[in-house]
């Protein structure tokens, strides 16, 4: 997988920001993103940013215009709403959550 950490921010993050498509990807669905953005062109992943308390990154990749961006930002939402890996219940989600004890001693009855 791309490791941000690695490398500095890729200019067409700057300069060409309407032909990036910016995905929330659970990391099992990695493989699946990918056949999906090779449908809409040779891909190129210029950021990844992993998400702390879920098993998920948020990846830039960088297409050829903004129309093909789109279309696959419209195709990975459609991906998503069927896909196998995402939670789809409360008890999924619970159960999900439950997995990561990153913050497991925050308390929950906030007071203001």
């Amino acid at each position: 997988m791309y490791d941000a950490s690695a490398a500095p921010l890729h200019p067409a993050n700057h300069q060409r920001l309407r032909d990036i498509a910016k995905l929330w990807v659970y990391r099992a669905e990695f493989a699946d993103m990918q056949l999906v953005c090779n449908q809409h062109g040779p891909p190129e992943i210029v950021h990844v940013q992993d998400l702390r308390l879920i098993p998920a990154s948020t990846i830039h990749v960088l297409c050829q215009d903004q129309d093909t961006a789109f279309s696959l930002s419209d195709a990975w939402r459609t991906y998503c709403e069927t896909s196998p890996h995402r939670p789809r219940t409360e008890e999924e989600l619970s159960a999900c959550s439950k997995k990561l004890k990153s913050c497991a001693n925050i308390p929950r009855d906030w007071t203001f």
